[in-house]
């Protein structure tokens, strides 16, 4: 946790040193910066995780004479949406096709909202982090579907003991596990994870109450397995596995190095 705020209070500076540094080459009034985070800490429910806790990144825009300063917006915003959001900014013509879109309404304050819904993935990390997930979230709501619910979630938290993934603090926390409550569902559903998960953001933002199953949330979950079936068909996103045997990459044969494998 102390290298964490370490790396916060880094890239603080750095960014202070970036603006200073367009500041005293007189560059500012024609530079739009844009600052977007990593996807959250490597700890449970972050990094890897379709959470918000592992989702929700600070963006910060500078562009004088053009953007506020010092003004917010609780507009849903995707990574995706930064190229045609650049494309319009240096006065281009957005192409058709991109899944993002221009978020220069919401910069010029013309709009509070450009997008509904935004869809999220996690599929792997090479060998480590095999648990398929996806996501679509509105500003209230959140649907987890999890392709693979009968794989145990792991990561380089509790897999990876050669490096800092998890080498020093895991072990501690499974030995907890074993005699205080807490620590002991904090792993349980860490590793467990149902087929769908639903949360209400708004009263519970922490997402520890899943709504998937609650008959009050019936339309709604409906609502989601439409979209999601869509927006997966539109991503081209139909490989769930599991797959066995040899598969090809750039001509060379290959073992399976899990029971999920998602290729283009």
């Amino acid at each position: 946790r102390a290298r964490y705020y370490t790396d916060i209070t880094k890239m603080d500076t750095n960014l202070g040193r970036l603006l200073e540094s367009l500041d005293e080459n007189k560059l500012s009034d024609n530079t739009i910066v844009v600052f977007v985070s990593d996807q959250g800490p490597q700890w449970a429910f972050g990094k890897w995780n379709l959470y918000d806790y592992g989702l929700q990144s600070p963006m910060f825009v500078r562009w004088p004479g053009e953007v506020e300063a010092g003004r917010k917006t609780d507009a849903l915003v995707s990574l995706v949406d930064l190229l045609p959001t650049f494309v319009q900014a240096a006065g281009g013509n957005v192409p058709n096709g991109l899944d993002g879109v221009s978020i220069m309404p919401v910069l010029k304050q013309k709009t509070h909202s450009i997008r509904d819904m935004v869809f999220a993935s996690h599929t792997g990390d090479k060998k480590m982090n095999r648990s398929p997930m996806r996501m679509l979230r509105t500003k209230r709501y959140k649907y987890i579907l999890n392709l693979a619910p009968e794989i145990p979630f792991t990561t380089h938290m509790d897999k990876a003991k050669d490096h800092d993934g998890g080498r020093e603090y895991w072990d501690s926390w499974r030995r907890k596990s074993f005699k205080d409550e807490h620590a002991s569902a904090v792993l349980w559903r860490y590793h467990n994870r149902p087929e769908e998960e639903l949360y209400d953001l708004e009263t519970d933002p922490d997402e520890h109450h899943n709504l998937a199953k609650n008959p009050e949330y019936k339309e709604l979950m409906e609502m989601f397995r439409n979209r999601m079936s869509a927006v997966r068909k539109q991503q081209g996103d139909f490989k769930t596995g599991p797959e066995t045997g040899e598969y090809s990459v750039d001509g060379r044969r290959h073992e399976p190095v899990a029971p999920y494998i998602f290729k283009d």
